[in-house]
């Protein structure tokens, strides 16, 4: 099965949703032991992986459909009149996900190595968090701006 219907697959299924990611399921007064915590993270940075894919599917689907290079006529001078500046947000997208992939895991890394060392779960827990939450800052922003 291609791995884009697959997700497809499971959105439609409602697994990923980013309003449905509540990081409070996953605290220590409900699951108590630290190996629950962050499995019941890792299963909400999953869902959010699985949803920022979605949002990033759907935002080249938009800036396809509004890159309209080469169909609005030619202006007086000869030359293609077109709006520049959709054609290189999308060809500029894919880049724009590496990007933020990168600045993550740095960010993310930094951050849960700050707070020292920790005992058990502790750093890959503050590192799920981290991810968790910059993962549904950068769905928003998606669908805000693009």
């Amino acid at each position: 099965m291609d791995t884009k219907y697959f997700f497809i697959f499971l959105l439609v299924c409602g697994v990923a949703d980013a309003k449905d990611i509540n990081l409070a399921d996953c605290s220590y007064d409900i699951l108590i032991q630290q190996d629950k915590v962050y499995w019941c993270l890792m299963d909400k940075y999953q869902q959010s992986v699985l949803e920022l894919r979605y949002e990033e599917h759907s935002a080249e689907k938009r800036l396809k459909q509004y890159d309209d290079k080469g169909k609005r006529g030619r202006n007086e001078d000869g030359s293609i009149d077109y709006e520049p500046y959709v054609h290189l947000a999308r060809t500029t997208f894919p880049e724009l996900h590496r990007s933020f992939i990168l600045y993550r895991e740095k960010q993310c890394s930094y951050s849960s190595l700050s707070d020292g060392a920790l005992p058990g779960y502790r750093i890959p827990i503050t590192s799920l968090y981290c991810k968790i939450d910059m993962n549904i800052s950068q769905i928003q922003w998606i669908k805000k701006f693009i």
